[in-house]
């Protein structure tokens, strides 16, 4: 009888045990299931932020070149608190409180316009100013093939071009290659940006296109247009029908 009682036990043991190990693998598999679902949603999410994202920084380049000054645009790409680190760049005019620890940091929507208009005025002025009436074609690029994509950055070389500056009487087209590093925000809105290129290269191109052997720097502020410089001069305001504001 005692051999028996012990047998029904060492059965409903061993029965126990084996619908033990049967609920953990289906748990374990219900797990794995679960997690592979998880990773899919977040693999597809990622993949869809990289795109957009990829899209906002090659549109910011972009426009950044052609001199857009679309406060709407600027405003649906960049966050509020939107800083953009770039190497000082003294070929051009930009205030001097945006210059610390050796680059600059433009902060916000309206100082980017202000960069903006200052690059566009750049470009535009390397041209002889007789005779023409076309503006040098600048494009900038992006180069997504060797990229690196995080959850929250995308890190890409860029190619800045003109295209026809050598047809408007220019010596030569202006090519900068450069890093950028982007962050965004969880709308996909871009929170900073750096940009990383030679200067001392930009600036030799810059004097060579122009047929100039120094390079003045275009004011593009009524501050900086006012300060003694000699010659004649003239400042009219920006807007039609561009009254005389000071006259030197």
């Amino acid at each position: 009888e005692k051999n028996r009682a012990h047998a029904k036990r060492t059965r409903q043991r061993k029965k126990d045990y084996v619908e033990s190990l049967r609920e953990s693998l289906q748990s374990l598999s219900e797990d794995r299931d679960r997690t592979d679902r998880e990773r899919r949603v977040l693999a597809s999410r990622l993949a869809e932020a990289s795109s957009v994202r990829k899209r906002v920084l090659k549109e910011v380049l972009q426009h950044r070149v052609v001199g857009n000054l679309d406060t709407v645009f600027w405003s649906n790409v960049l966050d509020e608190n939107f800083v953009l680190v770039l190497p000082i760049t003294p070929y051009r005019s930009f205030p001097p409180i945006e210059v610390s620890d050796g680059e600059r940091r433009v902060h916000g929507v309206n100082a980017v316009l202000m960069d903006v208009a200052s690059l566009y005025v750049l470009f535009q002025t390397l041209k002889p100013t007789y005779g023409n009436d076309k503006n040098i074609d600048v494009r900038c690029v992006c180069d997504f093939s060797t990229a690196i994509l995080t959850q929250e950055s995308i890190m890409a070389r860029w190619e800045l071009r003109t295209a026809n500056a050598m047809s408007l009487g220019c010596f030569n087209e202006i090519v900068v290659h450069g890093m950028s590093k982007a962050t965004f925000s969880v709308t996909n809105k871009l929170t900073s940006l750096e940009l990383m290129f030679d200067v001392m290269s930009l600036m030799q191109q810059l004097r060579r296109s122009s047929h100039r052997s120094d390079f003045s720097i275009i004011p593009n502020t009524y501050q900086l247009a006012q300060e003694s410089i000699p010659g004649a001069r003239v400042i009219t305001d920006s807007v039609a029908p561009y009254p005389i504001l000071y006259v030197s």
